[in-house]
């Protein structure tokens, strides 16, 4: 059995059980938090992927949404490749990774499904998530949700250009509406951090900027918005993706949960990261 072991526990979040479950729950118990109802009709949402105490209290919003209806799901995850190796995208193949919090179980249906349609777009390819921590760092909030009861389906994108997410999409959408017939709950998880390292009321305004493209579903603006404005969005294709998805399951709603920057950390205002948690809706 392939198992890829953590790559990130003890840097982006606590090594141990106790310390990431301990984290995750504050991050959950917070009143503006743990308020919120499930979201009737998620097809998915924006996630960020830094270390927990930077980005962990963003990324807690989105996951609170599901937390009483992705029980017995899978959840395909689209992460950047931030490190070069691999397939322009790469999926890994069967198998489970390993957190603190155990094994989490990769759907080798849903994969085999994919490789019926995707003609070679997407690639069985596990070098690409040996060090990659932007799809494992989701892992956790999963795993403390449902336990063992869930599966995943990890997709790197290292080419995230507006036509390979555009083929991405249309792979993605036919593969979900096979899951979809035979009953599977599918939810789409796109991991991206927002402006890196520019002064906190750049990365505010600029981030503003592009997350409004990402409401509207304008994919060609969003990508025109970042280039203009040089955003430094690390995830734009799998946002996109997600976006292109949602244009073809038409998604009535998208609405920003959560806005922060690392400057809630660490005070420093002069270089930030941003994250945003943002989901969508039929």
């Amino acid at each position: 059995m392939n198992l890829r072991k953590a790559a990130v526990a003890g840097s982006f979040y606590p090594s141990s059980k106790k310390e990431v479950e301990d984290i995750i729950g504050r991050l959950f118990s917070s009143p503006s938090v743990s308020g919120l109802e499930p979201a009737e009709g998620m097809i998915g949402f924006v996630s960020p992927h830094a270390g927990y105490i930077y980005s962990g209290k963003t990324a807690a919003y989105g996951y609170s949404r599901i937390k009483k209806i992705g029980k017995d799901s899978t959840f395909v995850i689209l992460g950047p490749n931030h490190y070069g190796f691999g397939a322009e995208v790469s999926i890994y193949p069967k198998g489970e990774w390993e957190t603190p919090l155990g094994r989490a179980v990769i759907d080798e249906d849903f994969i085999n499904e994919l490789c019926k349609v995707c003609n070679g777009d997407i690639l069985m390819d596990a070098s690409a998530h040996l060090y990659e921590h932007s799809i494992e760092v989701q892992l956790p909030f999963l795993q403390y949700l449902f336990g063992k009861n869930f599966k995943f389906v990890p997709i790197c994108m290292l080419n995230q250009s507006i036509s390979i997410a555009k083929e991405i999409s249309e792979i993605l959408y036919a593969t979900y509406l096979k899951m979809h017939k035979k009953g599977e709950k599918v939810f789409f998880i796109s991991s991206s951090d927002f402006s890196h390292y520019v002064p906190k009321k750049k990365a505010e305004q600029d981030d503003s900027f592009a997350i409004e493209k990402i409401k509207s579903l304008d994919v060609k603006s969003f990508y025109e918005t970042i280039g203009k404005r040089q955003i430094s969005i690390c995830g734009y294709g799998p946002i996109s993706t997600l976006m292109f998805i949602s244009k073809k399951l038409e998604v009535r709603e998208i609405n920003l949960l959560n806005y922060s920057t690392s400057a809630d950390a660490t005070m420093d205002e002069n270089a930030v990261v941003g994250y945003a948690s943002i989901e969508f809706l039929k």
